[in-house]
């Protein structure tokens, strides 16, 4: 059940992530469109050379292959939710969520305290439970069974009828169970060897990624409250000083690419940090906020 709540969890995230995508080449179009033709006049002017004319041009044309790029990663994405409950084709247009919410973290150290709900280690309380009732029984196997018996017996020679009553018991001199009691204790070694070498698998599967996820928190952190607001300021800056003239078209083009592979990098770090958080969920057995 985690599995397949962890791949729907994942796939539902990978279409709010190709959702924002969407978005934002659809954003960079309308700029790229409107910094065409603010161009296009100043070079029907004869203000700036033909040259950026032609940059635009080239800028426009790219940014709208990065939306149908972007159009068909959604597509995608979408078939690929609407898989996890056995459809073929998706019959909704889009899906709901708060992608840009993050909270912290635990500790490594409080999200390892919490591995033993997750059913790779679970499993085996009820596992070593039976092994050792499987002991016990082999072990009641050494008392041999009480045998009673009885019934009627004529006795011809003085014409007359007897009960009969007996008893039997099985001195267990040789055998003794001995060889199933071993192999229960066995059996209930290995438990605990195999329960060791299950959670040596889910902690270093923790270990590796909780790294993923406090990488991810660090860095949509970082991208949302240092990097996105500088490249924020710096491309409406660079906008308006290239609009009375300050700036050149060049300046305004790097600008422009800066601020938005920034906030495409932003759409990235929180898909990976909630795929992360979906991947702590399935390790831990439960919600991380728990």
């Amino acid at each position: 059940r985690l599995d397949v709540l962890t791949q729907t969890a994942q796939a539902f995230i990978d279409v709010l992530a190709a959702q924002e995508a969407v978005a934002l080449n659809e954003e960079l179009v309308c700029l790229a469109g409107q910094v065409f033709n603010t161009v296009k006049v100043q070079v029907e002017a004869g203000k700036v050379s033909p040259v950026e004319g032609i940059r635009t041009r080239v800028e426009l044309a790219n940014s709208r292959i990065a939306r149908e790029v972007s159009k068909r990663g959604l597509e995608a994405a979408r078939k690929m939710l609407a898989a996890t409950w056995a459809s073929t084709s998706p019959a909704f247009e889009r899906v709901e969520g708060q992608f840009e919410m993050t909270k912290p973290i635990p500790t490594a150290k409080q999200l390892a305290n919490r591995i033993s709900q997750n059913p790779d280690i679970a499993r085996w309380t009820v596992e070593m439970a039976q092994r050792q009732a499987s002991i016990k029984l082999e072990k009641s196997g050494r008392i041999p069974d009480l045998s009673i018996g009885g019934g009627m017996k004529h006795l011809n020679e003085i014409g007359d009828v007897a009960l009969i009553f007996g008893l039997s018991f099985p001195l267990p001199l040789f055998d003794r169970n001995q060889e199933a009691i071993r192999e229960a204790q066995y059996n209930l070694a290995r438990a605990f060897e195999e329960r060791k070498s299950a959670e040596v698998v889910v902690r270093t599967a923790l270990a590796a990624t909780y790294q993923a996820l406090s990488a991810a928190w660090a860095t949509a952190i970082a991208l949302k409250n240092d990097v996105l607001p500088g490249a924020q300021s710096a491309f409406d800056a660079v906008t308006e000083g290239y609009r009375i003239g300050k700036f050149d078209f060049l300046e305004v083009l790097d600008a422009q690419r800066t601020f938005f592979e920034v906030r495409g990098s932003y759409i990235d770090a929180l898909a990976e940090y909630h795929r992360a958080v979906a991947d702590v969920e399935r390790l831990i057995g439960e919600p991380l906020g728990n």
